[in-house]
């Protein structure tokens, strides 16, 4: 709630964010506190019973000797929206939204060179997971009879019958503060800032899954505690610090920055399992102790007007702690205990980046038509931390085996241009990535020979892989008024080594070496047109209608391992528009949207069970939505 930006930054971000950053970083910025009065009030209400309301409100603190030092800001947001998939066993409709969210800061000017930002947020969300078309994949597993898959065959995309509730709810709430200092110039170096970043969340994650997919009562798997569907939820917690002291030289041609960095999280989370089928009830309960501490440090320096020249290096340790114990609930209460397990592993990378970028000098931009060129190239290395690996209802003898980090080396060359008085802007990136012992979850579901069922998550280190891709993106004003954007993504990415993978469809060791990624479309393309047309009414009701058209291409990709074909998705087509009007010098706006407009239906995401159960289950994004929006702002 209450964004200002949301930068995404390619992988790896090995120096500045850290760790499992391999894939890129998401740097997200909430606004901050106004000196002035004012308020937002938005409506968005849509079909399927969708109502969204969002308020804000600036408040700056005008009481003594806080008058022009002290500012609040309060923001409020809610979402409802029924739900799309119709569950015939429980009459009710699931895939809805149900979320309450709450951001409140303060900017303190206790002085005028020190800045201490404030902010408290709290989330809220219930709602129960519409995965749960079921899909036949093969006969076997406890349920192998007439009766279930003939209940398994009678679902669809958005309609399924589940015997229990398909609980998926989350609360989250934490606190952070951030104070900088201008602390001026020191000799050579001038702007010096010092800055602290400190944080603490909490989560609660609550969650009932009817994994069998049917009305039938087979299998469920809950973490509320106990093996059942009571109990206290799994919870987790973190708390962050982070120094930065950065500076500039050379008038401002050499801009460094260094820091430290810590992180303590702790987690308490227990996993249930009820097979009525063969009595078998467990629980399997995680306590987690995590930390993590980093130095880093980068500079640029750009020693001519067409040169810069980027270095950074970050130093990082993990320490990880695991605490396992599992209960078979039909044993006695003083007897039930199968495992009770620890473990502790520590990893350790050094996660270096360098870049090079070169300016077309200004002299030379006419010739070729341009205002700005930029060509660079870079190297970074991402590093992921390793754990330990904790197995669901396993009875099994022995500790939690560790899986080691992954690092990924990542070579980038691309070009960054402006032409036409500023009307085009033109990015393309050409990138190669090696990853070295890559991590991947799979989840391996298996029947033992007394019946009993083994559901394992296990995190597995491929030998290598690697990726291949390019990136192009756009944005025009071709006109006046008109703004025209686009992207278009190529991903090659495959494993080069994957001798011991684990085998969907049975447990066994399978070699994945050549096989692509899952969840990894070969292209992505995204054009989007918008064109703001000014209106002459009668004064305050004078403004700009803005039509906008988006339309977004994402190819054939695999959401399970390829043994399993049902879960693959083909390329589909989406296709978003929204009209508003916006009046009042910009105070009001009203607005009529539309999302997935010809209705694309489109797997988003799989539960594969197909060791125990035989089956897969299926989910579907959003069907077509329209609505409308009321904003008013002052």
């Amino acid at each position: 709630v209450d964004l200002e930006s949301v930068q995404v930054l390619r992988g790896p971000q090995g120096t500045l964010f850290g760790k499992n950053t391999v894939g890129g970083a998401l740097s997200v910025t909430t606004v901050k506190p106004r000196e002035e009065l004012g308020a937002l009030i938005s409506l968005r209400p849509g079909n399927l019973g969708q109502i969204r309301t969002r308020v804000t409100l600036d408040l700056p603190i005008r009481i003594g000797w806080f008058d022009d030092k002290l500012f609040s800001r309060l923001s409020f947001a809610s979402r409802n929206r029924n739900g799309a998939v119709y569950n015939r066993f429980l009459d009710e409709y699931w895939g809805e939204e149900n979320g309450l969210s709450f951001l409140g800061s303060l900017r303190f000017l206790p002085v005028p060179d020190i800045t201490i930002d404030v902010s408290g947020s709290w989330f809220k969300d219930h709602v129960h997971n519409p995965l749960g078309e079921c899909v036949e994949v093969q006969r076997t597993g406890i349920a192998n009879t007439d009766e279930f898959w003939e209940a398994c065959a009678a679902t669809s995309p958005r309609e399924v019958s589940m015997d229990s509730n398909q609980i998926a709810a989350s609360s989250s709430w934490g606190t952070w503060a951030t104070i900088a200092w201008d602390a001026g110039d020191l000799g050579h170096v001038s702007d010096i800032v010092a800055k602290s970043i400190t944080s603490w969340r909490r989560q609660l994650s609550p969650s009932i899954g009817d994994v069998d997919a049917t009305e039938l009562r087979i299998i469920q798997v809950s973490n509320f505690g106990g093996g059942g569907t009571g109990g206290e939820p799994g919870q987790a917690e973190q708390v962050q610090q982070e120094l930065q002291l950065a500076g500039s030289a050379w008038e401002e041609r050499i801009n460094l920055i260094a820091g430290t960095f810590f992180f303590w999280e702790n987690a308490d989370r227990t996993n249930g399992l009820d097979v009525p089928t063969v009595f078998q009830k467990s629980a399997n309960r995680i306590i987690t102790d995590n930390f993590t501490w980093a130095a880093f440090a980068q500079g640029t320096v750009a020693p001519t007007d067409w040169l810069s020249v980027t270095a950074g290096l970050r130093y990082t340790e993990d320490r990880k702690r695991a605490h396992q114990i599992n209960r078979n609930f039909n044993r006695p209460p003083d007897d039930n205990i199968t495992r009770d397990v620890s473990g502790e592993a520590s990893f350790s990378s050094w996660t270096p980046m360098a870049s090079v970028a070169f300016f077309l000098p200004e002299q030379y931009l006419e010739a070729v038509a341009l205002d700005h060129l930029m060509t660079y190239f870079t190297y970074s290395r991402g590093f992921k931390g390793g754990g330990l690996n904790a197995v669901l209802a396993s009875g099994e003898d022995g500790g939690l085996v560790p899986y080691q980090p992954e690092t990924l080396d990542n070579f980038e060359i691309g070009a960054k241009a402006i032409a036409l008085d500023n009307r085009l802007t033109f990015n393309l990136a050409l990138f190669a990535s090696l990853y070295d012992s890559i991590q991947r979850t799979q989840l391996e579901s298996t029947v033992g020979d007394d019946g009993t069922i083994t559901i394992r998550s296990l995190t597995l280190n491929a030998a290598s892989a690697s990726i291949e891709g390019v990136e192009a993106e756009f944005q025009a004003v071709p006109i006046e008024g008109m703004l025209v954007s686009g992207l278009i993504g190529y991903f090659d990415a495959r494993y080069d080594s994957f001798p011991n993978a684990v085998n969907a469809l049975g447990g066994d060791a399978i070699d994945r070496s050549g096989q692509q990624f899952i969840r990894s479309p070969a292209y992505n393309t995204f054009v989007s047109i918008q064109y703001s047309i000014p209106v002459t009414v009668a004064g305050w009701l004078d403004g700009y209608l803005t039509p906008r058209i988006e339309w977004s291409y994402r190819a054939a990709e695999l959401f399970t391992q390829p043994e399993i074909p049902q879960g693959r998705q083909h390329g589909y087509h989406l296709l978003n528009a929204r009209l508003s009007y916006e009046f009042m010098d910009g105070q009001a706006q009203v607005a009529l949207w539309g999302r997935n407009l010809a209705d694309e239906l489109y797997i988003n995401s799989v539960l594969p069970l197909a060791g125990a159960l035989g089956i897969i289950s299926r989910g579907y994004g959003p069907p077509r939505t329209w609505g409308g929006e009321l904003t008013y702002r002052f």
